[in-house]
């Protein structure tokens, strides 16, 4: 899927696999062992990252909650929140609303420092093992704005790929 981010993620929110423009969507490399939930609420730059950062927060603590159910006795997941709520007010705050989510679809906008606004169509897909893994595509509308912008993403990290491999990249 070149044109489009993904990323597998485990209950914890946990990136598994990332695909380049996933990468360069997040701004970071790799995104593989990057955990969303740490990113949303402990990063600064997640806060602009994301256009509606109050609404991802709340979809981000219901998916956890919906992962502490199905995973009561996981000491990892039971550590991050841990670790969320010690360090993150609007964490704790939106943990003691108890609120239960599942995102499978939906509306993300982010706001990028290189190529501006980007609304996508947010898919998760269950991977079929009951290990708790999903399959996140974010993805344009054809034509769209959000579209041109992913495709300039990903011709500026082509362009930092070929800087960090052969040196700086002069145009012919």
């Amino acid at each position: 899927m070149p044109d489009t981010p993904a990323f597998l993620a485990d209950h914890r929110l946990e990136v598994l696999a990332a695909n380049p423009l996933a990468e360069l969507l997040y701004g970071r490399r790799p995104l593989r062992g990057t955990n969303i939930a740490r990113h949303i609420f402990l990063d600064p730059a997640a806060r602009a990252l994301y256009t509606e950062w109050d609404r991802c927060t709340g979809d981000t603590v219901g998916q956890l909650r919906l992962a502490a159910g199905r995973y009561p006795d996981d000491p990892q997941l039971a550590a991050l929140i841990g670790e969320l709520a010690m360090r993150s007010e609007r964490f704790a705050a939106l943990w003691a609303r108890a609120d239960v989510r599942c995102r499978t679809h939906g509306r993300k906008s982010f706001t990028h420092p290189l190529v501006g606004n980007l609304d996508l169509h947010q898919e998760n897909f269950t991977v079929p093992d009951d290990a708790g893994v999903e399959l996140v595509i974010l993805s344009p509308a054809p034509g769209s704005a959000a579209h041109d912008g992913l495709r300039l993403l990903a011709r500026l990290g082509a362009t930092d790929d070929r800087e960090r491999e052969f040196g700086p990249v002069h145009p012919a």
